[in-house]
């Protein structure tokens, strides 16, 4: 990984491994709807994946869950 994930970024993938959709992470973290998406887009950036799923396994290979 190029650059690792910030603390917030990293909230929003736990409240992904807790199944949250986006609008109950926004409501959770006190952000709008589109703030979390685009901490996802900048998340599976970072990460070189595409999908949620793709962002739980790579939690789940990294002792992040």
């Amino acid at each position: 990984m190029a650059r690792p994930l910030t603390p917030r970024q990293i909230e929003v993938m736990h409240c992904l491994a807790q199944g949250m959709p986006n609008k109950m992470i926004a409501y959770k973290m006190g952000i709008s709807t589109s703030t979390v998406k685009i901490h996802l887009n900048r998340i599976y950036t970072q990460l070189n994946i595409n999908s949620r799923l793709q962002a739980l396994l790579w939690m789940s290979d990294h002792d992040l869950t």
